[in-house]
Order: structure tokens, then sequence, then C-alpha cells
């Protein structure tokens, strides 16, 4: 894994801030967001980097993991998550249940 530096493309872009509500890993968070404790602090990618969502908030970042950027990676973490969860139904009190194995 190698870290790849700002200034991104546009589709970069799209692809960091996919990984960041994808909820495969840790989205890359505020590095001061104690100082706003009502706001989760997800970082949101710009081609100039990343930046707080927190408007009077300084906070910037100019990396990410090359991983976060590439739309085969994302596409395949939203293909191997709906295949874990295709077998789990909810129950009505909310418990999780997998569906029987067919013969």
């Amino acid at each position: 894994m190698s870290d790849l530096e700002a200034p991104w493309t546009d589709e970069q872009v799209t692809q960091l801030n996919r990984f960041q509500h994808g909820g495969y890993f840790h989205p890359f968070t505020c590095g001061i967001r104690d100082t706003h404790p009502d706001n989760e602090g997800i970082l949101i990618a710009t081609p100039e980097g990343w930046h707080c969502p927190v408007q009077t908030c300084p906070y910037r970042q100019a990396w990410c993991h090359d991983f976060m950027a590439d739309k085969a990676w994302n596409d395949g973490m939203e293909t191997y998550w709906a295949g874990l969860f295709a077998d789990i139904s909810v129950n009505p009190d909310g418990t999780l249940f997998g569906r029987p194995e067919s013969d």
C-alpha cells in the first residue's frame, strides 16, 4: 500500500468520498474533531485534498491510501459486502438469522 498525495482528479475525489461512506473501514476523520463534538468530522475529499465538514474548522489533509481512490477496489468491496449479507434476514424482534440452505 502506498500513499497518494493531492491534488486529486475528479474521479479520485468521487472514489474517495465513496470510500468515506462505504462502511468498509473507519473513514478518515478530522484531527481536531474534539473541538466540534456535535459533528463526526468525516473528511470530505476535494481536488485540493481533504477538509473537515465543519465550515469553520481549519483541518486539512493532503494524502490518502492509494486503494481508497481505486474504483475497482470500491466496486469489489460493495460486491463482497452485498454477498456477505445476502443470506441474512431480520426477525420481527430485530435479531438476525440466516436463510436455510437449499438442497
